[in-house]
């Protein structure tokens, strides 16, 4: 029986026409009689002409990924893709989805970021690290907010479908405020207003754990600093991201109708150094790590404290914080029964979350149910044990893990790389991933955190990251190891050993 497919006529094959894609012929010719032939055209003759010839069709930067099954394979493949995307300039978007999507990701990995206006060299990429087991998410608190935080993250639709729900929520209050989130971010003046810090940082935080979600990364544990245990119980699956917004807003509000004048300062010092320096009226506000308190309380007090420790100890970091709020010290006596009596209306917990290590009470919290109106006011009152929570955190965790601080800018950074180190039975065992960086283009600075995890085996969308692509077939291939090792036949044994001799001169021998 003969089928035919499709009518051919022959004719000569052209030799100089761009048009005509390489084909083959296959023939087969079956032991029992059969016959079959096909005809196999390129894949050039499926790929969108238009896609590769327009390197500016997707301007936005990439995150550009390859693996290997070894370090040295990694070190050359980096080397063939940085190669090939100087000599050829392929479409951007094309070549990270191809990397990212249509690659398996094997265990030595490497991410760069994609630019079109800056080139690509292997100085670019940055290597695998050692697979971690979970992600926690750290959440920075007040303190953090600058001019234009919110800017960079503006060409993500989640980013302003996120704003506008949640000035939403703000505009339904009976009592709504006279402004809006979205331009407060867009403005940037007043971000280190107390009544708009608190919800702007939140805000943003919200919309940094919704991108994660988005690209499948989702924390197994949360901690946060201060304010931060707001999003981090958001996060961790506790409150409702009306809830946390809310929080926020009201601790904002309260804040202005202090009739206190207070004060806040950074100290490069441990608890037990920073102790003999107070005076009445300052408090250790927050234990930051072994090295770093912060102070809070009576503005002229803390002046004399602080004037004290630079006399005694000259070498001592001390700064006065841009705030003049006493958080975390007895000024907010005042305000605690108005704050309670704002939010509890709002503070319906959900029926399961993940662990939360909590800076307030120094516990793990796993019931929800535990995070009521009340536990918000000491959360605004009590000192912040930052650094006991993180080393609870060390503690319980099992294996290797990396924290991702959360936040508009790294703040955190200093007091989790001490705790780390203050730590060695663990430490060694602890990552650190900031994901946005003050001054820093946002975008860039979340697909790099987002690299940072890659490499280290945690499982995220790529296709997420950088959207849709078309294929791109001419690659280079992947640097097999190619080790040649001569072999002789023991005169014993039938079977082959690795020899130092060569096979033509053992024969011989």
């Amino acid at each position: 029986m003969v089928i035919i497919v499709k009518d051919y006529t022959l004719s000569r094959y052209p030799d100089n026409d761009v048009n005509i894609h390489p084909a083959t012929s296959v023939n087969c010719f079956g032991i029992g009689g059969s016959n079959a032939h096909v005809l196999l055209d390129s894949a050039a003759s499926y790929v969108n002409p238009a896609a590769q010839e327009s390197p500016q069709s997707s301007p936005s930067v990439k995150l550009l990924v390859t693996s290997t099954n070894d370090q040295d394979a990694l070190s050359r493949r980096i080397d063939s893709l940085t190669h090939f995307v100087t000599q050829n300039k392929p479409n951007e978007a094309d070549l990270a989805y191809t990397l990212g999507k249509r690659r398996e990701h094997l265990s030595h990995r490497a991410f760069a970021l994609l630019d079109p206006k800056q080139p690509l060299s292997p100085a670019s990429f940055t290597k695998s690290q050692d697979p971690v087991h979970d992600v926690c998410f750290v959440f920075t608190g007040q303190g953090a907010e600058w001019a234009g935080m919110g800017k960079g993250l503006n060409q993500s639709p989640l980013f302003h479908e996120t704003i506008q729900e949640l000035d939403g929520v703000l505009s339904s209050l009976e009592e709504p405020p006279a402004w809006s989130i979205k331009e407060e971010l867009a403005d940037g003046s007043r971000v280190n207003e107390a009544y708009l810090s608190q919800p702007l940082c939140t805000a943003l935080q919200i919309v940094l754990v919704r991108l994660m979600r988005s690209w499948g990364v989702r924390p197994s544990s949360v901690l946060g600093h201060s304010s931060g245990e707001i999003v981090a119980a958001y996060a961790a699956g506790a409150i409702t991201a009306k809830a946390a917004i809310l929080l926020a807003y009201y601790r904002g509000v309260v804040a202005t109708q202090l009739n206190t004048c207070g004060g806040m300062a950074a100290v490069g010092m441990g608890e037990p150094e920073a102790r003999p320096y107070l005076q009445d009226g300052v408090e250790v506000a927050c234990v930051n790590s072994p090295k770093s308190v912060t102070l809070s309380g009576d503005r002229d007090a803390l002046g004399a404290v602080l004037e004290s420790i630079r006399r005694c100890r000259p070498d001592v970091f001390c700064r006065r914080l841009p705030v003049n709020v006493a958080y975390h010290s007895y000024h907010m006596q005042e305000i605690g029964a108005r704050y309670k009596q704002c939010i509890q209306p709002h503070v319906i917990p959900s029926s399961s979350m993940v662990p939360m290590y909590s800076s307030v009470d120094c516990q793990v919290i796993d019931d929800p149910q535990r995070l009521d109106s009340e536990y918000w006011w000491r959360n605004l009152r009590q000192p912040v044990q930052f650094c006991r929570a993180l080393q609870d955190r060390f503690k319980e965790g099992t294996g290797r893990s990396v924290l991702v601080e959360i936040g508009p800018h790294s703040a955190l950074s200093a007091s989790i790389k001490q705790t780390i180190q203050e730590a060695p039975e663990r430490g060694k065992d602890i990552d650190y991933i900031p994901t946005l960086v003050r001054g820093d283009d946002l975008f860039r600075c979340m697909l790099r955190a987002a690299g940072h995890l890659y490499i280290r085996s945690v499982p995220i969308s790529l296709a997420a990251i950088n959207g849709p692509g078309t294929v791109l077939s001419s690659l280079p291939s992947y640097p097999w190891q190619r080790d040649i090792k001569d072999v002789a036949r023991k005169p014993d044994d039938t079977h082959l050993e690795v020899s130092k001799v060569s096979p033509l001169r053992a024969s011989r021998e």
